[in-house]
Order: structure tokens, then sequence, then C-alpha cells
């Protein structure tokens, strides 16, 4: 990576904060940091993010990564055709802007293999174009934590590394300040605060984690292993951390009254498409 490269990934990290800070964000809990640090020699880490419609996710999620990640990386959107207007001009603003957007406006896919498919083909087409030894894959309704003073890919990288069974390190979702309407989802949701804490120390500090097969909840990945979704994994061969990295469910904070138009879009959406009631269908059926 050059230096003028450098200089480019940098500015356009502090326009995404730009484009997706938002004061009046329920999520906001942070200033972005005023200083980052490159490597010239490192590629930067894709960060490829899955996302249909679901507008409001999708700027958290970002802001959040520009918040706490202050080592190299890039945002790849692979978009599922979406139609929602304000996130279709979102997405090419983006595009404008520097940002690998994949646009998949195909007929509409019900069936998850195709979709994980189609994802799969963005990933391999990106990672041929880039250097990078790891990559990340999320689906947009995620707002991760800061940890490990904005070096948390690198802690992702070392714990790959250094374990050699792991086809997978991803961030659990925290539960402990969701509010009791949600609790149908925890049903519908079985994760980490199922499951059996265990502890490894990295250099000086324990990291807790899971021992839990993991979907597209920010989970990072060597460049020659390609991503499946949840049943793929065998138990011990994905780690989800709980601590001191973790995440937070975007969709667990919203209400029927506070969930944004997109949301709203995109539920209705889905069920004209026959899917499955999900924790999004869930929180316009219930009232604050």
């Amino acid at each position: 990576m050059t230096k003028r490269h450098s200089c480019v990934a940098l500015c356009i990290c502090m326009c995404m904060y730009e484009m997706v800070r938002a004061d009046d964000n329920p999520l906001y809990w942070r200033s972005a940091p005023r200083h980052r640090s490159y490597s010239e020699t490192e590629s930067p880490i894709p960060i490829f993010i899955i996302t249909k419609d679901r507008l409001f996710s999708l700027k958290e999620l970002m802001r959040s990564c520009v918040e706490s990640i202050w080592t190299p990386y890039e945002f790849v959107i692979h978009d599922d055709n979406s139609t929602f207007p304000a996130t279709v001009n979102f997405l090419n603003h983006l595009a404008s802007k520097g940002v690998r957007v994949y646009f998949h406006q195909a007929q509409k896919a019900t069936n998850t293999d195709i979709i994980i498919n189609r994802v799969q083909n963005t990933i391999k087409n990106h990672m041929s174009q880039t250097r990078a030894q790891f990559y990340i894959v999320t689906d947009p309704d995620i707002s991760i934590q800061p940890c490990f003073g904005g070096k948390m890919l690198v802690v992702f990288q070392d714990l790959l590394t250094a374990n050699k069974h792991l086809d997978v390190v991803a961030l659990s979702m925290r539960m402990d300040d969701v509010t009791p309407y949600s609790a149908e989802t925890f049903e519908r949701h079985p994760d980490s605060w199922s499951s059996t804490l265990k502890g490894i120390r990295y250099n000086h500090t324990m990291v807790y984690y899971v021992e839990f097969p993991v979907g597209a909840t920010f989970g990072m990945y060597r460049r020659n292993y390609m991503f499946m979704h949840g049943n793929g994994y065998s138990a011990n061969s994905s780690w989800r951390i709980v601590f001191p990295c973790s995440s937070r469910h975007v969709d667990f904070y919203l209400t029927a009254s506070s969930a944004p138009p997109d949301l709203k879009y995109y539920v209705n959406d889905q069920k004209k498409s026959g899917k499955s009631v999900t924790h999004s269908h869930l929180i316009l059926q219930h009232n604050e």
C-alpha cells in the first residue's frame, strides 16, 4: 500500500464519518477519533457488508466502524437488490466517493443458498483484487463497540493465526442493556447468552469468548477460507468474542414507534416475498 493510497484510504474513512454520523442516532455513544495511523505496506482489510434496503442500520454500522477501527480497512458493500429510494441514493453516493458497491439487481432471490452464493461470488471477485490476508463479513444491522485501542482487527488476525483450527472469529451481541420488549427475539436468536464462556490470554489482556456458529455478525476469515452461513461451522471452529469486544444488534434497540421508514419498507417487502418472521418483523408487532 503506497503512501498515496494510505492517504486516500484515510480520506475515505473521514468522509464516511461525515456521511454516517448522526447526533440524533439513539446508538450514538462516542465521538470519532481525531487521529488514525496507517501502515504503508499493509493492505486494508475488506469489510463485506451484506445489505438490502436497511439504510438506518447500514449507516450505524459504518459509523461504528469509523469510530472503533483505527487500522487499515475498506468497506465493500454487497447490495441484494435494494429498492428503497433513500438506500439506493446512499449506495450510489458511496460508490461515487470510491466505496466499492456490488449491486445485484437481478430477479429477487427467496432461497438463502442463492443469496449466500451471490455473496461468495462478490467475496471471490474482490479478494482477487487485493493482497489482504483476511476479510470481514457482516450484516448491516450490527453496531460494533470500541476495544483494544482501535486494533480489534489486528487482534482477530492474531487469534486466527495462533489457533489454526478456527475458521472464523466474530463478535458476540450484547444483551445486558436490551429492553424487555425484545424478549421474544432472544428465543429466535440463541447466541452467546446461552453458551459456556471461555477465556484466553492475549498479551496482557484476557479475551472471553463462546464457541458458537457464526452467521453474518462481523466475523473475520482467512482469505483462503470461504464464508458460509451459520450451520456451516462446527461449534469449536468459530469463536464469538464476548469481552472486551462485542456488538449491539441495532434492531434490538428499536420499537414499533421508533422504527425508521427503511425498516418498515424492508419488513413489508420481506412479507411480500414470503419470507419467515424475524426479529425485524417482531419489532413492528410491539408498541412501546
